[in-house]
């Protein structure tokens, strides 16, 4: 697990302690155990594997239905001529302030051809986890 996994997983599940020499991670269940792999984490009801498809198919029906009234884009390779292999970026809005974006697997484009193809994605504007969530509430 990265560090920065670590830190997630400790946030998550701050009720137990966490040590390095410990068979047990911080949900009680031994390191070993299958539901260690991140797509496996499960809240009881979804695994992250489930609610990152969920997320995937939402994202993709909003931009198919705004597709007629907004900007509505898809590229493989970031502005700055970057990219992320076997990922692409569908996203909404082109100027600073209304950009919303994720990055979908490569083997989603074909199911978003209601997107406008870009060589390259418009400049990102910076925005965070925090600053979607405002601008999806906003839709």
């Amino acid at each position: 697990m990265s560090e920065a996994e670590k830190t997630h997983f400790m946030s998550i599940h701050p009720f137990q302690a966490n040590r390095e020499d410990s068979d047990y991670c911080r949900c009680g269940a031994p390191r070993e155990h299958p539901e260690h792999e991140t797509g496996k984490f499960s809240d009881g009801y979804h695994t992250v594997d489930e609610l990152y498809a969920h997320r995937v198919a939402l994202w993709k029906a909003l931009c198919r239905v705004r597709a007629s009234d907004d900007f509505i884009w898809r590229s493989r390779f970031h502005s700055d001529g970057s990219n992320l292999p076997g990922w692409f970026v569908l996203g909404l809005g082109w100027e600073r302030g209304e950009q919303i974006t994720y990055h979908l697997p490569d083997d989603e484009w074909e199911n978003c051809d209601f997107a406008r193809e870009l060589e390259r994605a418009p400049l990102f504007d910076g925005h965070t986890g925090k600053d979607v969530l405002e601008r999806l509430n906003k839709l």
